[in-house]
């Protein structure tokens, strides 16, 4: 975090001066700006801009693309700045650029994306496994017994920890519940290969979950073309509150992340971890809220 000079922003990564110890830098594995479907961060990133301008603070977004080499490249780039704090989206393979910033002692909080073994770094973010555990739990009370987890990256954190909720909530059940997990293809053509393989059969899902709004959007117009309704064939839901789901018809049923209490949570923490680097490290887990429409 710098205190505003009144001076014109400099492009990112462009030639300047060592910027003061008390620059604040947003470290994100997705470009947000332009690709605001992963609503959760965008909404997140949102917030942490507001609190910063509030406290009269700057702040410099920096994102990879899940490109592991430019990830790291740009958190070498963010330290030789000499930023006295790091919010961190941790990406797919962060191990590295942890060890990186611990041996660099740079003030670091984790958000959003918990990682459960990581002592070193605060935390911040919400329990994707119970939020998962609840989503399924709604969905075997209203009777589904084969559900279809659709996913973009199957290796990231929070996927993996959705599947462990989906996991255990169905070994809760007293009732027989099939599921499966698509990782999606980008390729259209095979995208709808996907969707009618999954729909074959008497395994077809009477329940989906989206990992998040953009694959929603690709998933409905698909479902009316084949002539599959939703809710009266099949539930949807997806993980994230994409903005548009009061707008379809039927309404989406969706998960609603607290994105402010996230970003106040994390604002603390930086700020006491710049004050105090030798606390303890300290784990906060946020609810989400499952807002359930045409289900």
């Amino acid at each position: 975090m710098s205190k505003q000079t009144g001076r014109e922003p400099v492009p990112e990564f462009a030639a300047r001066p060592v910027l003061p110890r008390n620059l604040w830098g947003i470290y994100d594995p997705f470009d947000i700006a332009p690709f605001t479907t992963f609503s959760n961060y965008a909404a997140l990133i949102d917030a942490l801009e507001q609190r910063a301008s509030d406290a009269k603070y700057d702040v410099m977004q920096v994102v990879s693309r899940q490109d592991p080499l430019k990830e790291f490249q740009r958190i070498e780039r963010l330290v030789a700045f000499k930023v006295g704090g790091i919010m961190l989206v941790p990406s797919l393979e962060p191990q590295k650029m942890l060890d990186f910033l611990h041996k660099n002692n740079v003030p670091t909080v984790i958000v959003s994306r918990l990682i459960p073994d990581e002592k070193r770094f605060d935390q911040v973010a919400v329990d994707h496994k119970q939020t998962m555990m609840r989503v399924v739990q709604e969905f075997i009370a209203k009777g589904h017994r084969d559900l279809l987890f659709m996913v973009r990256f199957p290796t990231l954190v929070v996927t993996r920890q959705r599947v462990e909720g989906l996991k255990q909530a169905i070994e809760q059940s007293a009732s027989r519940v099939r599921y499966k997990v698509m990782e999606c293809s980008d390729d259209e053509t095979e995208f709808d290969a996907q969707l009618a393989a999954a729909f074959k059969g008497r395994a077809a899902p009477s329940g989906i979950i989206f990992s998040n709004g953009m694959i929603a959007s690709r998933v409905i117009p698909v479902l009316r073309r084949r002539g599959i309704a939703y809710p009266k064939d099949v539930s949807l839901l997806t993980l994230d509150n994409p903005g548009w789901t009061e707008l379809v018809v039927p309404k989406l049923s969706y998960v609603e992340q607290p994105s402010r209490e996230l970003a106040d949570m994390a604002w603390r923490c930086l700020a006491e971890r710049m004050q105090d680097p030798l606390a303890p490290p300290r784990r906060v887990l946020l609810d989400d809220t499952i807002q359930l429409r045409d289900f």
